[in-house]
């Protein structure tokens, strides 16, 4: 559980990382379900804007997801200068013991997000990075 919680603290970071460096606002939208989290550049929710996404119960973290505080809309927006839009915490799970991972924001208004494919096409999208055909895509022009 550390191991993971150590990596989504990670990659929370570098997607802040990167709307600094781009100067774009990133929605990081989190499934639960699917013990899946992405990130996209700009607001709407599509595969073709998928910069990065992480699969908890592939190795080696084995770990679920067991939910979030973040109500229905299960997405934070990464403003611009890389401030997440409002505090919230996921909880993962293995065998039954939970872990807390909190994160920490600012509490700004928020453009309207727009969920422009479905689950099955952000996961499609998903696999197209995992098997090279679009690459990871931080650019972080560092």
């Amino acid at each position: 559980l550390h191991a993971a919680r150590e990596v989504m603290l990670d990659d929370i970071q570098t997607i802040q990382l990167r709307a600094r460096a781009t100067g774009k606002a990133h929605t990081l939208m989190f499934y639960p379900d699917e013990d899946l989290y992405v990130a996209f550049e700009g607001l709407d929710i599509n595969r073709t804007a998928i910069v990065m996404a992480r699969t908890l119960t592939d190795a080696p973290f084995n770990v679920r997801i067991a939910g979030t505080d973040l109500g229905t809309d299960q997405s934070v927006v990464v403003s611009q200068t890389g401030e997440l839009e409002k505090n919230f915490t996921l909880r993962i799970s293995d065998g039954g013991i939970e872990k807390p991972v909190k994160f920490s924001g600012v509490c700004f208004s928020r453009g309207t997000v727009t969920e422009t494919d479905s689950l099955l096409e952000i996961k499609t999208g998903v696999l197209d990075i995992a098997n090279g055909k679009s690459g990871l895509k931080l650019n972080l022009g560092l």
